[in-house]
């Protein structure tokens, strides 16, 4: 478990996180804020809530995140000692 926590910190999520935390927390302010004055439905809101939290699931969540497809990228490239071609 402690090696996750030190891959996590070397591959900066942490700072990403806080990040996408912070621009989550304004876009949901501004919506708070917006809705009233353009007279939108109630529910935009939850719609923009609920698609900030899909969001932040998918890409700290999944395997596809850039990092984890550079690095598998990287090991493929590898090539055996004796190995002839193109």
């Amino acid at each position: 478990m402690g090696n996750l926590f030190a891959e996590l910190k070397r591959r900066h999520i942490y700072r990403v996180a806080a990040a996408y935390a912070v621009v989550a927390w304004v876009l949901i302010q501004l919506v708070n804020n917006v809705t009233p004055m353009l007279k939108l439905p109630d529910w935009v809101g939850t719609v923009v809530l609920v698609l900030l939290f899909v969001g932040f699931r998918s890409r700290f969540s999944l395997p596809g995140s850039r990092s984890w497809r550079l690095t598998m990228a990287q090991r493929r490239k590898r090539r055996p000692a004796g190995w002839i071609g193109h």
